[in-house]
């Protein structure tokens, strides 16, 4: 016969954690909800907190994760681990009893203690099979989903871009991996080194996510984008020689081991057919005008300007500039109405002259007082 131990269903029941994963279980004869009621957390010194604030405190990760061996609750229908965090009061994680899940310490110490409150059991996917979605964030305007596949699991990350992303709760934190699955996450030193399931920036021409992927064994890393502009290149840089273009290619393949990538979105520039010199702005104008002009190849800039009988009144050299346009304020010359020794030139026509390499031309503009 085998020996059995009885458990007291009249108080908490307590479980020792160690610094990592930890293999833990319900061990009384009915369902106990995993949440910030009936679990409680006690470090090395005795202060008691709920997962939440034990998160908070860096003792515990306030999620619990099981593997889930035919993937009816997994979000891709596969096997994998399933995630489920101690907030959850609308339909909390059902802890079965001898059900085996894995908690996460950050000490090498602690306690957690299963209370014996019965909870009814919720679905662990409401949503059906297949899983729960992620929520769509309406603040995005495009992204880029990586993730790692392996037989031992799979896992993924979510860079995206919108105008909205001044809210860090955009960002979400990535719970810790779990043994021999891939694991992969973004690092941001800019948020206390904070390891992320997504990152959200704000619209830029250039933008660049720092990535970490662990493999156990082989894995495969495939991307899927999803609303990416036209004028967007995205490239995945291995920090090591080779950068893959993510609209050419859609999976690499990884090795057992660390790896470190550089994700980066940059947005096309555009070469312009031919060097011109355009009308400026405003015109007639009182006191300064901005002179735009487009380059279709790098090359030395300047800017004459003559009064109305041939006189050169100032000359603005711009250097050496990389094709491209130069029409907007911040990019195009800028003329403040004055002469080479600061005065401020009176009412007229005046010209401008363009030198950009072989390319000349000149225009008229008129100072209005």
């Amino acid at each position: 016969m085998f020996s059995s131990t009885s458990v007291d269903v009249s108080a908490p029941f307590p479980i020792l954690l160690h610094k990592g994963w930890n293999l833990v279980a319900n061990p009384f004869g009915f369902p106990v909800a995993w949440n910030n009621t009936s679990i409680i957390i006690k470090d090395a010194a005795g202060n008691i907190y709920t997962p939440q604030t034990a998160r908070d405190a860096g003792i515990v990760y306030e999620k619990t994760k099981w593997w889930d061996p035919v993937g009816v609750n997994t979000t891709d229908g596969k096997p994998g681990y399933i995630t489920r965090s101690s907030n959850d009061t609308t339909s909390p994680f059902t802890m079965m009893p001898n059900q085996g899940q894995l908690v996460y310490s950050y000490v090498n110490v602690a306690t957690m203690l299963i209370q014996p409150i019965y909870q009814i059991p919720t679905p662990i996917n409401p949503g059906g099979p297949g899983g729960i979605p992620a929520p769509k964030n309406d603040m995005t305007a495009w992204e880029v989903t990586l993730s790692l596949q392996s037989p031992a699991g799979s896992d993924s990350i979510t860079a995206a871009v919108g105008k909205y992303t001044k809210n860090v709760e955009l960002n979400q934190i990535k719970s810790p991996g779990t043994p021999l699955a891939p694991y992969i996450v973004f690092t941001r030193e800019d948020q206390d080194a904070s390891m992320l399931s997504s990152d959200v920036r704000s619209i830029n021409d250039e933008l660049t996510w720092s990535i970490k992927a662990t493999a156990s064994s082989e894995v495969s890393l495939n991307w899927s984008l999803v609303n990416v502009p036209d004028d967007y290149v995205l490239s995945l840089d291995d920090q090591a020689g080779k950068v893959v273009n993510l609209s050419q290619d859609s999976a690499i393949h990884l090795g057992v081991g660390v790896h470190s990538f550089i994700l980066k979105a940059e947005k096309k520039v555009l070469i312009p057919k031919a060097t011109k010199l355009l009308a400026n702005y405003p015109n007639p104008f009182n006191p300064e005008t901005w002179i735009p002009y487009e380059l279709s190849k790098d090359t030395d800039v300047a800017i004459k300007i003559y009064a109305s009988n041939g006189q050169l009144v100032r000359s603005l050299e711009l250097g050496h500039k990389m094709a491209g346009f130069y029409s907007s304020k911040d990019k195009a010359a800028h003329w403040d109405g004055k002469n080479e020794v600061g005065e401020q030139v009176s009412s007229g026509i005046y010209f401008y002259n363009i030198q950009a390499g072989d390319y000349k031309d000149i225009r008229k503009m008129v100072i209005m007082k």
